[in-house]
């Protein structure tokens, strides 16, 4: 046994490890007041939403009302998600999200291994002409992830088509801090 970080239920000798206690000080991810991060616990798309904006400083900025938002299912009303609107809205802002092809976001619904890829891939600026037009759509996302260092760690995680993970999504906002940014299709020193 390596011992245990922070949190009751993540040992030093698990590969997440790192990845959830460095992201627990930037402030990313928070664990639960019985002291446990919960790792194989689903991640909704609003709470991970919240967690990449907060991983660049983007989180909670913002109003909190929905009103410009085009998803159906995201209204002021939403007492359960209200928390995470900034964050949707900011997201939505810099085209990391567009939500489903019916205009819902399904902010409750647990955010797949692919879609959490795909919005990093976007956020970091690999995403812009990533062809979505074959089966699975994802598939671009994936390669362009390997190809840039992103799934080395999160692969032995998670798997598309599945519910990410606490401890799948912490590797990849973590491995996703070490990439350089594109901007304006350039690729630069900054992380």
């Amino acid at each position: 046994d390596g011992g245990a970080t922070k949190f009751s239920d993540v040992n030093t000798d698990e590969i997440y490890s790192t990845a959830v206690s460095t992201l627990n000080l930037m402030g990313v991810i928070n664990g639960y007041e019985d002291g446990t991060f919960k790792p194989d616990q689903n991640v909704t798309r609003a709470e991970f939403t919240a967690m990449l904006m907060r991983t660049l400083n983007d989180g909670s900025t913002g109003s909190t009302s929905a009103a410009e938002l085009p998803f159906t299912d995201i209204d002021d009303n939403n007492s359960d998600i209200n928390w995470s609107i900034p964050n949707i809205k900011t997201a939505y802002a810099m085209g990391i999200i567009n939500g489903y092809e019916d205009a819902t976001f399904r902010p409750t619904a647990n955010v797949a291994f692919e879609e959490a890829v795909k919005m990093i891939v976007c956020t970091l600026g690999y995403g812009n002409n990533v062809d979505v037009n074959i089966e699975p759509w994802y598939a671009n996302f994936i390669a362009v992830a390997g190809q840039i260092g992103l799934t080395k760690n999160a692969n032995k995680l998670g798997a598309a088509s599945t519910p990410a993970t606490r401890a799948c999504i912490a590797q990849l906002l973590y491995d996703a801090l070490e990439i350089d940014l594109v901007e304006n299709g350039e690729k630069t020193n900054k992380t």
